[in-house]
């Protein structure tokens, strides 16, 4: 079978890169042909995985591109009709590929992997500004509430008026948890599956022993809570000063958090470590006592907590959307909610304690064990290519009525 993977990005930017890379890998394993395809952006050092790319910016022309990238169409039109794919498989597709791909998947059965919230809100956290949750579709209320400045709602609109037009252009929605099953019904999308991701087996990290390490990891945006991590941390410190915290990650808040830990007088018990992957990360996660997910911003899964638990490494995480699915609280480490600092410093203090830390992790570990296996999750995604492929595309689609 011929299976080409579309996602915005080809580096390992985050939990969505390395799902999708990692299927194209496990897929060729298997015997399949299996590419990748994505935009050129990707962080300064960083190697891409892809097989073909288009034009894509991380510039101030970003949201003109994320609505009509005309790149992203003609290469992948010539893409498709050279690999020839039985199946596509796209992810992330929202932030440089545009939906102008759309209207090129009318005749290969096509498959869209929900991994957030971007295909219902023109940010991506359906959050007001104040941190609350929008209850309202997307349009004029982006603007009425400063979600949005107008000269990036004009292009936005457009985007998600040509993304809800074509819609009908995926046979299939997959979800990673009841949470985006959710909100993607909410949307109007269907047929959804919930096929909670996967991580790779690891070896348990050993008995938590010298000083106390905290590791988080994940994108430097400020939806992330990082920030907020840095101030709580700054208060584990007092009475656990010799706790230190790992971040790991890229970003545009980067520079920010730097400061806001030497304001607070923690730098040097706060490591920032950049774009870390392979072998140093497992080596991080071997010294971490826990795992911190602080996100303020509904997730529809997240890898990082996952690969802790498959470590053994309990989590302390916010409720921000599926997190408490992942986690499971007093099963994989803590759950707190999201933007309650008093509970994330207490959460963290009651873990840095090396038996707690240790028969928490063991629980996390079990749990991992039992829900993210890679086997089953990749028989799962590989039995709905299988499906499409045989069934191909729907008389409704080939019909052009896109």
């Amino acid at each position: 079978m011929r299976i080409l993977f579309v996602n915005d990005y080809g580096a390992m930017y985050g939990g969505a890169e390395r799902t999708i890379i990692g299927l194209r890998d496990e897929m060729r394993r298997r015997g399949h042909r299996a590419a990748l395809f994505t935009s050129s952006v990707r962080p300064a050092g960083a190697a891409s995985f892809a097989d073909f790319e288009c034009r894509g910016t991380a510039g101030s022309l970003r949201t003109l591109l994320q609505s009509a990238n005309p790149w992203a169409r003609l290469r992948l039109g010539h893409v498709i009709r050279q690999f020839r794919p039985d199946v596509v498989h796209v992810g992330l597709f929202l932030t440089q590929l545009s939906p102008l791909i759309l209207p090129l998947l009318r005749t290969v059965p096509s498959i869209y992997h929900v991994m957030w919230s971007r295909f219902a809100c023109p940010i991506g956290t359906k959050q007001l500004p104040d941190g609350s949750a929008c209850g309202e579709p997307w349009g004029r209320a982006c603007l009425v509430h400063g979600c949005l400045p107008v000269h990036d709602w004009l292009p936005l609109m457009g985007q998600m008026r040509l993304l809800e037009h074509w819609w009908n252009a995926f046979e299939e929605v997959l979800v990673e948890s009841e949470t985006m099953r959710s909100m993607a019904l909410t949307a109007g999308l269907g047929p959804v599956q919930v096929i909670g991701n996967a991580v790779a087996a690891a070896d348990p990290r050993p008995f938590p022993g010298g000083q106390p390490v905290v590791v988080a990891g994940g994108r430097l945006v400020p939806t992330k809570g990082f920030a907020e991590l840095v101030e709580a941390f700054a208060i584990v410190v007092r009475s656990l000063p010799k706790a230190r915290l790992v971040i790991i990650g890229h970003g545009p808040e980067a520079s920010r958090l730097v400061r806001l830990a030497s304001d607070l007088g923690i730098a040097a018990a706060v490591t920032f470590m950049g774009f870390v992957e392979g072998p140093a990360l497992d080596a991080i996660f071997r010294t971490a006592w826990i795992t911190v997910v602080p996100s303020l911003a509904p997730e529809s899964f997240c890898l990082m907590a996952a690969e802790s638990m498959i470590r053994g490494v309990p989590v302390v995480a916010t409720d921000a959307g599926a997190l408490a699915e992942t986690v499971r609280d007093g099963e994989g480490g803590l759950v707190v909610s999201a933007g309650d600092q008093a509970a994330l410093v207490g959460a963290i203090r009651s873990l840095l304690e090396p038996f707690r830390a240790t028969a928490l992790g063991e629980s996390a570990r079990q749990s991992a064990v039992r829900r993210f296996g890679f086997d089953d999750y990749s028989n799962r995604i590989e039995a709905v290519y299988e499906r499409l492929a045989t069934r191909g595309p729907s008389r409704f689609r080939q019909g052009g009525q896109l």
